[in-house]
This record gives C-alpha cells, structure tokens and sequence, in this order.
C-alpha cells in the first residue's frame, strides 16, 4: 500500500467530525517513519483526489446531503492537515 493509500485510510473514515483533532494522524505517521515532507505531499495528492471525488458526486445528483458533507469535512480536515505539515516543512 502507498503512503498516500494509507495516509487516505486513516482520513476517510466515518467517525470524522468536526474540529477531529490532528494529533492522531500524526502520532501514525511519526510512529511509522513518515517524513512530514512526505506526509505533505500524500496529503496534496489526497486532497487532489478527493476534490474530484466531490465534484464527480455532485454532478451526479442522486448523492445523498451526508454523502457530500462527509466528503467535504474530509477535504476540511485535508486541508488542516496539510497546513500542520506544510508548517514543519517551511521551516
């Protein structure tokens, strides 16, 4: 599985809520060797992929209101994620 497979599965999951806190997904990621260099860019790539993944959903019409939220928080969550990494890298 790739990292940005894996990092994707520890997003997308149904217990998301908002204000889900960052810590978790970055203790799995330091816990496994992850640079946040890396973690950034799977995190790009997996906000790429769901952006797509919303709109495809949108245009389809027959998505349910949750269905599209939930997509949206993930893509919220994303974005947070990605600016915590973008942080360390910057530096």
């Amino acid at each position: 599985m790739s990292l940005v497979q894996a990092v994707k599965r520890q997003i997308c999951r149904f217990e998301m809520v908002p204000n889900f806190p960052i810590g978790p997904l970055a203790a799995w990621a330091e816990e496994r060797g992850h640079h946040p260099a890396a973690m950034l860019e799977a995190v790009s790539q997996i906000r790429q992929q769901l952006e797509a993944e919303l709109e495809a959903l949108q245009r389809h019409g027959h998505s349910s209101a949750a269905v599209l939220i939930q997509h949206e928080y993930w893509c919220f969550y994303v974005d947070q994620v990605r600016e915590y990494y973008w942080s360390f890298v910057s530096i």
